[in-house]
């Protein structure tokens, strides 16, 4: 099969939609307890450009329990009239001066990278009713390519108080995706494993379990 023509039409059947629906867990485990969790349900539709999503975290830090549920309506429209000309301009020239120095445009090259790369060792498999199952071992991303995202992160991590004190370290991490008959994305999965090593700590075990879910 071929893995680029699958790509467009997954692509072109998304970008078709007038509503996307659907919701996203994650769950957070350090040394095999539970320490974050998100579910968050959402809804957008392109024809009106309005949506809406609820979130509900929970965070266990330091033996404490905190508890957090919101829910947002947006209209994108609204943003893009409030904006002035000035400003859009002065924003883009920002954005784009940022993509050529300082390393933002090596860092783009870097995630373009990974994505071909991941497209080269993605395992596409057919089911008998048509749909597709793909899955990817992110253990296969090459070293350097690690390394850049891996940089991506830690500068986050730090510019903003994290949950945790450390440099996160993947072991394992999987990716699986399944797409129905019409090349719709019906749910994707990730799980990654590893280490979170602390200065003067010792390693903890880290898992990360993430999904999303679409309605179909």
């Amino acid at each position: 099969m071929n893995k680029i023509k699958l790509m467009y039409d997954i692509a072109r059947t998304m970008r078709d939609q007038d509503n996307l629906d659907g919701n996203v867990k994650l769950s957070l485990v350090k040394d095999g307890s539970e320490v974050f969790r998100l579910d968050s349900e959402f809804s957008r539709n392109f024809a009106s450009r309005r949506g809406k999503a609820s979130i509900s975290t929970v965070l266990d830090h330091e033996g404490k329990q905190f508890h957090h549920e919101s829910s947002t309506e947006f209209n994108m429209d609204h943003d893009e009239k409030n904006e002035t000309h000035g400003c859009k301009k002065h924003r883009l020239f920002h954005e784009n001066h940022w993509g050529m120095h300082g390393g933002g445009l090596k860092n783009r090259l870097d995630i373009i990278l990974t994505v071909l790369n991941a497209l080269n060792n993605m395992k596409v498999l057919e089911q008998e009713d048509k749909s597709i199952w793909l899955s990817l071992d992110l253990n296969e991303i090459p070293e350097d390519l690690k390394e850049a995202c891996h940089n991506c992160m830690m500068s986050r991590h730090h510019a903003r108080a994290g949950l945790f004190e450390g440099s996160p370290v993947m072991e394992k991490g999987s990716l699986e995706c399944r797409i129905n008959k019409d090349c719709q994305i019906e749910d994707i999965t990730v799980k990654l494993e590893g280490k979170l090593q602390g200065k003067n700590q010792s390693a903890n075990d880290l898992t990360l379990d993430a999904a999303l879910a679409f309605d179909r």
